[in-house]
């Protein structure tokens, strides 16, 4: 397709720092894109009432927390996999995408925690069912634990604990950084940013991938705009 004009958003609640705009505005420069990317902030109680007006005004989206599974009533058509976790976090011509499970298990397969064979999944919403299904594609057993679970959980040995939750699970203070990643990059601490951070550029390259047709580079430029190096 020949990018011309095209309007792209990450649609969430509370996004103000996502790193989205600078990732895909510096792709779409590179590759001499005419589009743009910003941010659709939309609280909870107006989403269903805004949300087919941004599907008016975008030709694609990025969907976030907390949005992910709701955003599949308003969509005529998924993907395999999104449809197998009612999860969704790319948008392109009505279809709906999961590229959050291509992004965990290239970041995770890359990362000094594949060896690991079990791993305690910290949080059930959207992210972390498509963690879910990744980690069972890769035959890593598993376990998904609710905020509420978690309070009451008690720590296992040689396991692999993956915060898939929007805050910095207590937990944390319990588990050695080798045995602890957490998928988000923003107020993240430890060695989960810089899984967190790859994960955000895989999973934003196979997005860029279904709107484009090509998969943009990572490069240092890019590297030193996120100031992950």
């Amino acid at each position: 397709m020949s990018g011309k004009n095209l309007k792209f958003c990450l649609v969430g609640n509370n996004i103000k720092n996502s790193l989205s705009p600078i990732i895909f505005n510096y792709w779409f420069r590179e590759n001499n894109l005419d589009c743009s990317y910003v941010l659709e902030e939309i609280y909870e109680q107006e989403f269903a009432s805004k949300i087919e007006e941004i599907f008016k005004n975008y030709d694609g989206l990025n969907i976030t927390a907390p949005y992910k599974n709701l955003i599949t009533r308003f969509l005529r058509n998924l993907s395999d996999e999104a449809k197998e976790i009612n999860t969704v976090n790319c948008v392109w011509k009505g279809k709906g995408f999961n590229t959050d499970i291509y992004g965990f298990k290239k970041a995770f397969l890359e990362g000094k925690v594949n060896f690991f064979s079990k791993a305690v999944i910290l949080g059930s919403g959207g992210a972390a069912k498509a963690v879910k299904r990744a980690l069972d594609e890769l035959n890593v057993q598993n376990i998904m634990l609710s905020r509420k679970e978690i309070e009451n959980f008690q720590k296992q040995e040689n396991h692999i604990y993956i915060n898939c939750t929007t805050i910095r699970s207590m937990l944390a203070e319990y588990i050695t950084p080798e045995l602890y990643i957490d998928i988000n990059y923003i107020g993240g601490e430890r060695e989960g940013i810089s899984f967190a951070l790859k994960m955000l550029l895989y999973q934003a390259q196979k997005n860029f991938k279904i709107w484009f047709g090509f998969e943009p580079k990572i490069n240092e430029e890019l590297y030193k705009l996120i100031n992950l190096r």
